[in-house]
């Protein structure tokens, strides 16, 4: 038997907290039919809650929730870093951080295949560099491109 503290009085193996662990969620698992929240409430009563009590207003016709803004400010004001950053995110909105993992525009996943339009651009890019080193004008090898997928070359039989 393995003992995971000296002293345990409860020394188990591996594979008996394992079986132990197990049977826990076993006993816990949701059955067929079995509804676990009766009454549907999510969480939302609350916050519903919370947002009528921080509308309401006190004695001097302040709102609760201008009095916490009025707060964060004063205390951003006086040099709180948390202050100063909730005060901007709530006025402006989070910063976004964007993150770009490109090289020359594409992404850099080498085992990535290209798309259908990737490989066209490329093969029209290779295409017209042929044709300008051949003095062929854009009209004829448009005119190639198009008769090409017509005419076709016979297939080869394995």
């Amino acid at each position: 038997m393995a003992t995971s503290h000296p002293g345990n009085e409860r020394a188990t193996t591996k594979a008996e907290r394992r079986a132990r662990s197990l049977a826990n969620l076993e006993k816990h698992k949701i059955k067929k039919g079995e509804i676990r929240n009766p009454t549907g409430k999510n969480g939302r009563e609350r916050s519903d809650y919370v947002v009528s009590v921080l509308e309401e207003q006190d004695t001097h016709g302040v709102s609760h929730i201008r009095k916490v803004i009025l707060k964060a400010i004063s205390r951003a004001e006086h040099g709180s870093d948390q202050a100063i950053k909730t005060v901007i995110d709530h006025y402006k909105g989070k910063a976004r951080l964007e993150v770009d993992v490109t090289s020359g525009g594409k992404p850099l996943a080498a085992d990535r295949k290209p798309t259908t339009a990737e490989t066209r651009q490329e093969l029209d890019r290779v295409l017209a560099a042929l044709d300008a080193k051949e003095g062929k004008t854009p009209a004829t090898a448009a005119a190639v491109a198009v008769a090409a997928p017509v005419v076709g070359e016979p297939k080869a039989t394995p």
